[in-house]
């Protein structure tokens, strides 16, 4: 790695760029964890939103006829899944995060110019 000064403020500076290198990494798994729920939170919005699109342009006799539910049991099927629809955006919207990865990735990038500035001083 760098060689460190023979001085406290060089042992100072290496320990700061430990530090400076952990809070990379936290932040980064953070980043890519809340990246990874906003994703998932609007694909099932976006596949749950179109299956509601198709089943409502189909006909109840057309549903009877290959899946074998009764009118009633659709109508159930479909205000369960408009539920549950309606119940991950409004997760998504509480929860919002997306939002938080933006937050995690600049702070992302704060750590590396600052381990980035503790190298130059190093060297």
């Amino acid at each position: 790695m760098d060689s460190l000064p023979p001085s406290p403020l060089g042992a100072e500076l290496q320990a700061l760029r430990r530090k400076a290198d952990l809070q990379v990494t936290s932040h980064s798994y953070l980043r890519d964890h809340y990246l990874g729920w906003g994703q998932r939170l609007n694909l099932y919005t976006l596949f749950f939103s179109a299956l509601l699109l198709v089943f409502t342009l189909v006909s109840d006799d057309f549903i009877q006829r290959t899946l074998g539910l009764s009118p009633d049991a659709f109508k159930w099927a479909i205000g369960t899944a408009a539920f549950f629809t309606f119940c991950i955006s409004l997760i998504e919207l509480a929860w919002n995060p997306t939002q938080k990865a933006k937050a995690h990735d600049q702070a992302v990038a704060h750590y590396l110019r600052m381990n980035y500035e503790i190298r130059h001083l190093l060297t």
